[in-house]
């Protein structure tokens, strides 16, 4: 029995993952960085208890002492779980359960994530953004803390650091972990894991199909510049008459509420009745509702972003285009799931349904990502040397 240490963010997502290792019978103990009366209150019971720790004196090693894991899990790889770990004297196995911000906002990586037209809107707004983003990405590795501190990257620093601790990299997205491994080489292993089983990962839907002949369009899953909106408007306008309605998400992620204020207002004079920015949050139900309206979906992503809503949709039955320019294409060409290039197969397709034969396939095919060896989806995880 290994005895595991978890390092949790707070969220729904910590709660399955309490109740799915507390079932397995391990020797787990879970910590916190972030104490709100709300996360204790919700979380689930467990053998050893819950810790929460303040991550600039964790008192870490006099745990480890006590407590002897033979291995550490990060469930991201953020700046206090990266501080922590750095502090770690003894060598104990490290896996991070790697989630697309850990990979895709770090400095080699992030500014080939927007379109021709996006671009243009940030470097409206700021001037120097891609000489900033230039400058950091040659000379990160050597500039002092005061100038990182300067420019709100030091962060980062420990981040950096902590990539040279941990053994191996867990997701059921192996497409990740190549993209990371080209920008910064390193010596972990591949785990494939997913974070949660398949009910979890979805929710509870009842009545799992898209309405079909909707002709409406879904368009990203949040407030962010790498959604590529502006892109995807520029296709909408020449296609106008081939849809219902076209529904921008911009109600989740929403730090740059200029960026958010600024783009309703385009949609509102582009698209006019035929277009939507979708503010106001919505509960799990009502969006599980409003995404079965849309039998047509668009990432425009350059990146892995948004999995939740795309398998959600393609779980549905929707029809789903992609980027060509995202890595994740061969993830669903691995699996056989029918996706289609925004760019390249809107012309053809449109907001058509799919077919019957092509959604049973999806469907199916999506089951079988969140099958490991065995029942356990954390199988893997529990095989690794340690």
């Amino acid at each position: 029995m290994k005895t595991i240490f978890h390092f949790l963010l707070p969220g729904k997502i910590s709660i399955d993952i309490i109740e799915n290792f507390e079932q397995i019978g391990n020797n787990n103990y879970y910590f916190f960085f972030d104490e709100t009366d709300s996360l204790k209150n919700s979380l689930p019971s467990t053998k050893n208890g819950i810790q929460y720790l303040n991550f600039n004196d964790s008192n870490i090693n006099a745990l480890v002492s006590s407590l002897k894991p033979n291995l550490i899990l990060l469930y991201s790889l953020n700046f206090k779980f990266a501080k922590v770990i750095n502090e770690v004297q003894n060598p104990i196995k490290i896996g991070w359960f790697a989630w697309g911000y850990d990979i895709y906002s770090l400095p080699r990586i992030r500014l080939k994530l927007y379109g021709e037209n996006t671009l243009k809107y940030i470097l409206s707004k700021k001037v120097f953004f891609v000489f900033k983003n230039r400058l950091i990405e040659k000379l990160f590795d050597f500039a002092p803390d005061f100038i990182l501190k300067h420019l709100n990257l030091e962060l980062f620093r420990e981040v950096l650091l902590a990539h040279k601790k941990v053994d191996y990299f867990i997701s059921y997205i192996k497409e990740d972990f190549s993209v990371f491994s080209e920008y910064y080489p390193n010596k972990m292993e591949f785990v494939y894991a997913p974070f949660l089983n398949l009910e979890q990962y979805l929710g509870k839907i009842e009545n799992p199909y898209v309405s079909e002949n909707e002709r409406n369009i879904l368009v990203g899953n949040s407030a962010s510049l790498e959604c590529n909106y502006f892109e995807v408007l520029e296709i909408l306008k020449q296609n106008i008459g081939r849809f219902n309605k076209a529904y921008f998400i911009l109600n989740y992620g929403g730090q740059d509420t200029i960026f958010r204020d600024d783009f309703k207002l385009v949609v509102d004079r582009e698209l006019r009745n035929q277009g939507e920015a979708i503010i106001k949050l919505m509960d799990l139900e009502t969006y599980v509702s409003f995404l079965k309206s849309c039998n047509t979906a668009v990432f425009l992503h350059y990146r892995q972003q948004a999995m939740g809503n795309i398998l959600t949709l393609l779980y549905l039955g929707a029809r789903v285009y992609l980027s060509r320019n995202n890595p994740i294409l061969s993830f669903f060409k691995r699996y056989n799931i029918k996706v289609f290039l925004f760019e390249e197969d809107f012309d053809s397709h449109g907001v058509s349904d799919l077919s019957f034969e092509d959604k049973t396939e999806n469907k199916k095919s999506i089951e079988s990502i969140f099958i490991t060896n065995g029942d356990n989806i954390y199988s893997n995880i529990l095989n690794i040397r340690v």
